[in-house]
């Protein structure tokens, strides 16, 4: 009996020891590590890892400097900030998209008072961008509004308020009477087109400055 009894307790002992070195050898889930298929947690922040950097859900950023704009977690680490998007913070609402809208024509329009011209420029209806095509097509008004949009790059931090609220592929058309939209462009596209010189009275410095902004727009995501 004295011998069953220690083999009782040996045992015993063993399971004790086994039990407690497989709980101390279990892995422990550790604060900002991502688990499998979950994004890190920091400080209760999930954290989506792009290829150029970090996303954070809820980081400020609002649109033209204003707050409630949702960054865009495209992996490009750019922090650009598109209007409509969704994210952690929420969806950009109209009032967003509206406030972006207006500053981008105030800047425009601040750009086109600074240059003297025959022709019209000015910015007052987003849905009516002022193309020299609406201006009589001449290559005089090509030539001005080259000279515009030159001044518009070229204005304060215009470049950056662009870049940073996607603003550079953002379509710009001229609603007609009936609601269709005519010729759609982009700043991108503007740029181009302008720098080459393809129409229109554009001396060659002013070509030659949009064609460095061209290329500048090119390598901005």
């Amino acid at each position: 009996m004295r011998c069953l009894a220690q083999v009782s307790i040996v045992s015993t002992l063993l399971c004790l020891v086994s039990c407690g070195s497989t709980a101390l050898d279990t892995p422990v889930d550790q604060p900002g590590e991502a688990t499998s298929g979950e994004a890190g947690r920091v400080g209760g922040v999930a954290v989506s890892q792009g290829a150029g950097g970090s996303a954070v859900g809820g980081s400020a950023g609002g649109i033209g400097g204003g707050a409630g704009g949702a960054v865009v977690a495209d992996g490009s680490g750019s922090g650009c900030v598109l209007v409509g998007s969704e994210g952690a913070s929420g969806s950009a609402t109209s009032a967003d998209t509206a406030g972006v809208e207006q500053e981008l024509m105030v800047r425009w329009n601040q750009a086109a008072r600074s240059v003297v011209t025959t022709y019209k420029f000015s910015w007052n209806a987003f849905d009516q961008f002022p193309h020299p095509t609406y201006q009589g097509g001449s290559a005089e008004a090509y030539g001005e509004f080259a000279e515009v949009l030159l001044a518009f790059f070229e204005l304060g931090d215009d470049f950056d308020f662009l870049a940073q609220n996607c603003l550079l592929r953002t379509p710009l058309y001229y609603a007609m009477a009936n609601g269709a939209h005519g010729q759609e462009w982009t700043f991108e596209g503007l740029a181009s087109y302008f720098a080459s010189g393809v129409y229109g009275n554009t001396p060659q410095d002013t070509r030659l400055a949009l064609a460095a902004f061209s290329a500048r727009i090119q390598q901005t995501p």
